[in-house]
């Protein structure tokens, strides 16, 4: 190992100790303005027997008050995901808050680790290359927040996890829970979905549109369709508490120039646009999975309407898929342009006026973009050593 590699891994090593420590010694009250307080709080509905009262902030509200325990948490605060998403929630209302946050923090790392075997299944990177993408992770500011917040993240990252497996080693009936897991959060389902129509993938895509719609279906069983119309509701308001200018994507980005009325719908266009792109990109590179798929999760994170920080451990697929790319020397390491991304991220812990992380990431992306259209010109492949 070269000497910058040994410094890259001792500083890496460093950031994931640090991460672990601040984990750990998470103060009560930031353990009790987590957002899973609110996730638990509607939990607890769930466990009383008013699964249908989990969208409605009369009855949302004082449970969150009741979790928080005198802490400074909004009460505003909507429970704006599928009902399906609740299930590992309602087994942990019974317990008390912060063991249940301790809990689920454990979980969570348990399904990052599943994620990053699932990818190494898929696209194979070396024998220990979970465990390093593991402490790359712990090492990340993202996957700080994630731990920290308590939220479903992770859950939603082995749903990508999965969905690379049934792509690349053409196992469509994985997509049918990978998609289930996505659609904890569905606007980072919808790349998958695309990916896999431009693939023409049938059964898969079937799979894949029966788990993500039982699962986003599933507030019909509880409250019948008033209840999917506040989950829906409740989803496009969530900006009335969460500023959009604090996504950490290209929604944040719009919202510093945009009056707040345009703001959602601006999102929703974008969102829209870049997946007719992606579409477009995929019918015209079929035969070549890897680089769409790395293209479209790191597109799918940049469009999201509605991307907090916790959001970002989800590259750790496109990254992955790079990494894969880098192997085969059609990409430039991607390791310089996920440390620029994080360390973006942390910068915007400052709350600039202007979201650093999706400009950053974007510039990450057009690079290795040109890198990659580069190594796969004609005169390229014909040099490379694999030619020769």
């Amino acid at each position: 190992m070269s000497p910058q590699r040994r410094r890259l891994g001792a500083l890496v090593l460093a950031f994931a100790l640090a991460g672990v420590a601040l984990v750990a010694l998470q103060p009560a009250r930031s353990r009790a303005t987590a957002d899973f307080t609110v996730l638990v709080s509607a939990g607890r509905l769930v466990l009383h027997g008013h699964a249908d009262r989990v969208y409605d902030q009369a009855w949302l509200a004082p449970e969150i008050v009741r979790s928080a325990s005198g802490a400074a948490l909004d009460p505003r605060l909507p429970f704006n995901e599928p009902l399906a998403a609740l299930l590992p929630f309602t087994a942990l209302a019974a317990l008390p808050a912060g063991l249940a946050l301790r809990i689920w923090q454990a979980v969570s790392l348990l399904l990052m680790l599943a994620a990053l075997m699932a990818l190494q299944s898929a696209a194979p990177l070396g024998r220990r290359a979970p465990l390093m993408g593991m402490i790359a992770l712990a090492a990340s500011a993202p996957a700080w927040s994630l731990l920290l917040e308590g939220q479903v993240s992770a859950m939603v990252l082995l749903g990508a996890g999965l969905m690379v497996v049934a792509l690349l080693r053409s196992r469509p009936m994985i997509a049918l829970p990978a998609a289930a897991l996505l659609a904890a959060k569905p606007q980072y389902l919808l790349p998958y979905l695309v990916v896999l129509l431009a693939l023409r993938r049938p059964r898969a895509l079937l799979a894949a549109v029966a788990g993500g719609g039982a699962v986003l279906m599933s507030p019909l069983i509880a409250g019948g369709l008033p209840a999917l119309q506040a989950m829906v509701h409740n989803a496009l308001s969530t900006d009335q508490v969460t500023p959009v200018r604090l996504s950490e994507s290209w929604a944040g980005l719009l919202a510093a120039v945009l009056p707040a009325s345009l703001q959602t719908p601006a999102a929703l266009a974008v969102l829209g646009g870049a997946m007719l792109a992606v579409l477009a990109f995929g019918l015209a590179r079929r035969t070549d999975p890897l680089p769409l798929l790395a293209g479209a999760s790191w597109v799918g994170v940049l469009a999201s309407p509605h991307c907090l920080p916790h959001d970002l451990v989800l590259l750790a697929v496109p990254t992955w898929c790079a990494a894969a790319l880098n192997r085969q020397a059609r990409l430039a390491s991607p390791v310089f342009g996920v440390i620029a991304s994080d360390l973006a991220v942390l910068l915007d812990e400052l709350h600039p006026g202007l979201p650093m992380a999706p400009l950053v990431m974007t510039v990450v992306l057009a690079v290795y973009a040109v890198g990659f259209r580069r190594r796969s010109s004609p005169a390229a492949l014909d040099s490379s050593p694999a030619a020769a």
